[in-house]
């Protein structure tokens, strides 16, 4: 459930973006042409390159906090092969040591029975 929360939450963030997206396009379609006009006018004074510094702060951000979850969900699926790695071999090992306890175990019932005899 926690795998489709984050599914749907990052699915509305796309959608969010695209929107954004087209939103700034046309902003700057608009721009430019604003700019040729006053630029054709001799207004044009130094406009700055990227005025949405918080969007490229948030979207900074997010990557950031991406591959940092992806780096320890990786460290995660590490640890744990290595745990079910450590814990098959543990299997492995009790079944052999009941086996022997039970060898043993078959072993002193023959002695006690052919004493008892």
């Amino acid at each position: 459930t926690k795998l489709k929360q984050t599914e749907v939450h990052l699915m509305k963030v796309l959608s969010q973006r695209k929107h954004d997206l087209r939103k700034r396009t046309q902003q700057t379609q608009r721009q430019k042409h604003q700019r040729s006009e006053q630029k054709s006018e001799g207004k044009l004074t130094n406009v700055g390159f990227a005025p949405d510094s918080e969007e490229i702060s948030s979207l900074n951000f997010l990557l950031e906090k991406l591959i940092l979850d992806r780096a320890s969900l990786s460290l995660l699926n590490v640890k744990y092969e290595e745990k079910v790695a450590e814990y098959s071999d543990l299997m492995r090992s009790m079944v052999k040591e009941v086996k022997v306890l039970k060898k043993s175990k078959d072993l002193l019932l023959k002695t006690e029975n052919t004493h008892d005899k």
